[in-house]
């Protein structure tokens, strides 16, 4: 192990930068002020401006800065988080959750509403009003991955948290929630763990299959559920299929589940995909008629977003052959898989020579700060000039998430609107692998 000669200061930018790379999720705008105490016996001691601050450090992201100092100084190394004397919330105060948790696309006036959804966008906007006790507790939407759950969610959670900003909201993944009872237990800081969740005025929780299988997390939830309908909050879950057909849950929490209102999200009929599709090319600034509108969403499409990729689809074939959309165009980028496209193994081999990494290390789980940004430009232009779906750029990607496929391609792109040299070199590695194809 080498030894540490540098100052806390440049230590603590070295462990900074390292976090930032590999674990741009969880970034906060604030982080840059964050300030190192000392760092003495060990432990690397980070001042917090707040304890909310403080909570959010020591809950989510303890872990990971504990990594990163540790490749930083090559010794085994934890990080604690605190705050200056005197800020310290009252007791029982949940922190405001920030709303960069949060998708900015994700809100009601974004939700297309058509047949397939009216009734679940109704008591979303219900669940969202002021009088969330009075809304149907609980509200359980359920449909199919890419029907728009965790779109109608966060829209919940972003109108309570900017209507009222003292109503005690959380949305969270229920991966999430697991990992923090997990990360609770580890910490022993159960009870803290408790105190949080059930001091809740609303709890959002997005994709409940996967507390199938989960015993003490089951057991964990349920007295959540408990404590937040005792004392009249409110509480929105989302899953795959409806509470009675969740597998390996338990009976007392299916029929909690299913106490409140079960609603659907059923695939989109022709006229919300042709809204949808509208919409989605506004907000792309992609030029289109209303026959490539209803060319693109005349199929049975199993889920939004690959209905979005079909007008992606038609876009990229636009701008690789230099021509304006028309329907003669959407019909060749759609037909039979459409134009060549650059396969996934030269947009690897074109990205890890850029960055000088090893194309195996984009698919794999390596968490180096030049290889997890190295992936994400591989992520982001997979799905910029391939035909794939996100779902299938998942699996491509080590299995990684619908939410990690599109967190990696809005960090890209928005880097790309503020950075030229960025915007250029993925201009760069896009037409070294289309003129591959040529």
């Amino acid at each position: 192990m080498r030894a540490m000669t540098t100052s806390t200061a440049t230590l603590w930018n070295d462990v900074l930068g390292r976090f930032r790379g590999q674990n741009p999720r969880l970034v906060r705008g604030w982080f840059g002020d964050l300030r190192v105490d000392r760092f003495d016996g060990g432990v690397l001691a980070v001042r917090a401006q707040n304890d909310a601050q403080s909570t959010y450090l020591t809950e989510q992201c303890a872990a990971a800065f504990a990594s990163a100092a540790q490749e930083a100084t090559g010794r085994l190394v934890s990080v604690a988080f605190d705050v200056p004397l005197g800020t310290d919330r009252p007791a029982n105060v949940f922190p405001r959750q920030p709303l960069a948790d949060l998708d900015p696309d994700y809100t009601f006036a974004n939700f297309v509403v058509g047949p397939s959804n009216e009734l679940a966008h109704a008591a979303a906007v219900a669940a969202a009003g002021p009088d969330t006790d009075a809304a149907y507790n609980p509200l359980f939407v359920f449909g199919k991955s890419g029907m728009g759950k965790t779109h109608l969610l966060q829209a919940i959670a972003r109108t309570l948290l900017e209507n009222d900003r003292t109503t005690h909201c959380r949305y969270v993944s229920c991966p999430t929630f697991v990992a923090d009872f997990v990360g609770a237990i580890d910490t022993g800081s159960l009870e803290r763990f408790r105190a949080d969740y059930h001091d809740l005025d609303v709890l959002i929780v997005d994709d409940l299959q996967f507390l199938s299988g989960r015993d003490r997390s089951q057991e964990e939830f349920f007295h959540v559920f408990e404590a937040l309908q005792r004392r009249g909050g409110c509480i929105v879950l989302s899953g795959d299929r409806p509470p009675s057909d969740l597998a390996d849950l338990s009976e007392r929490l299916m029929t909690r589940f299913a106490s409140g209102l079960v609603v659907s999200l059923e695939t989109p009929l022709l006229e919300t995909r042709m809204a949808i599709l509208r919409r989605f090319a506004k907000s792309q600034c992609i030029e289109v008629d209303e026959a490539v509108i209803s060319y693109a969403a005349d199929e049975a499409i199993t889920n939004i977003h690959e209905l979005r990729d079909r007008l992606e689809r038609i876009n990229h074939l636009s701008r690789v052959q230099g021509e304006a959309i028309n329907l003669a165009l959407a019909q060749r980028a759609l037909r039979d898989g459409g134009a060549a496209v650059p396969p996934v193994a030269a947009i690897l081999g074109a990205v890890a020579r850029r960055f000088d990494v090893d194309a195996q290390v984009l698919l794999s789980r390596k968490r180096s700060r030049n290889a997890a940004y190295a992936r994400d430009v591989a992520v982001y232009l997979t799905r910029r000039l391939t035909h794939l779906g996100l779902e299938q750029i998942g699996d491509v990607f080590g299995g990684r998430t619908l939410a990690g496929i599109l967190e990696a391609c809005r960090s890209i792109t928005t880097q790309a609107q503020n950075d030229a040299e960025l915007a250029q070199l993925l201009d760069e590695i896009a037409s070294e692998t289309n003129n591959a194809i040529y």
